[in-house]
């Protein structure tokens, strides 16, 4: 009898470790699961600061490209204030000369 009764303990025994690796085996399933899923969510987190870092870079060169580009429209600008300018100048001085001619021939008269 005590041999029966030691033999159906260890049974039960058993039974119970084969019932707690069974519990044990579907937790780590599911934390397996958990830990699939949020390495799956650090991947496509990883993507998007990559993205994003793709983009700052492209937004940074465009905005050096329009600053270059702002800066060519200056120097243009004041080099066509100076020739301006020139001419103005040039216009003046031809409007002088001009003046200067007219007074120098007004000075000879021609008799009919």
């Amino acid at each position: 009898m005590r041999l029966q009764r030691e033999a159906r303990n260890a049974v039960e025994s058993m039974n119970k470790g084969t019932d707690s690796a069974k519990e044990c085996l579907a937790k780590s399933g599911g934390t397996f699961a958990i830990f699939k899923d949020a390495f799956q969510a650090m991947n496509e987190i990883s993507d998007l600061n990559t993205q994003m870092a793709t983009a700052a870079n492209q937004q940074s060169m465009v905005a050096e490209e329009v600053n270059k580009n702002l800066v060519n429209i200056t120097t243009i600008a004041n080099k066509t204030t100076q020739g301006a300018k020139k001419i103005v100048n040039a216009n003046h001085d031809i409007k002088n000369n001009i003046f200067n001619l007219y007074a120098a021939l007004n000075r000879f008269k021609v008799s009919s």
